[in-house]
């Protein structure tokens, strides 16, 4: 696609990049705590465009359309960003769902 073609140009490409945090309780759950919460997972792909983060997350799940992988994923994402500010100080300009089943991205 067009979008990845242009990501891919920009050389800064990372793949399978493994993190952990911590954040409190009550940005994670309704839990009003300051207890600290471990948040670990695998972002698919990001680039890093102007200063910024592009998170790429593929999906293969069998969907209508693209509000069911947004409802399902956008959490997900929204931690990835989060691992990207707290871990690498980069923030996030875009956040995209590849979607196998769809064949299309889907800007969150």
């Amino acid at each position: 696609s067009d979008i990845m073609q242009s990501l891919i140009a920009l050389g800064t490409c990372k793949k399978e990049d493994r993190f952990i945090f911590t954040l409190p309780a009550s940005e994670v759950t309704d839990i009003n705590s300051n207890e600290p919460v471990v948040i670990q997972g695998i972002i698919d792909c990001w680039f890093e465009k102007d200063g910024t983060a592009v998170i790429v997350d593929y999906k293969t799940d069998r969907v209508a359309d693209d509000l069911e992988l947004v409802s399902r994923y956008k959490v997900q994402l929204d931690m990835y960003e989060k691992a990207l500010l707290k871990i690498h100080s980069i923030p996030t300009s875009a956040k995209y769902i590849y979607s196998f089943c769809l064949k299309k991205f889907i800007k969150l």
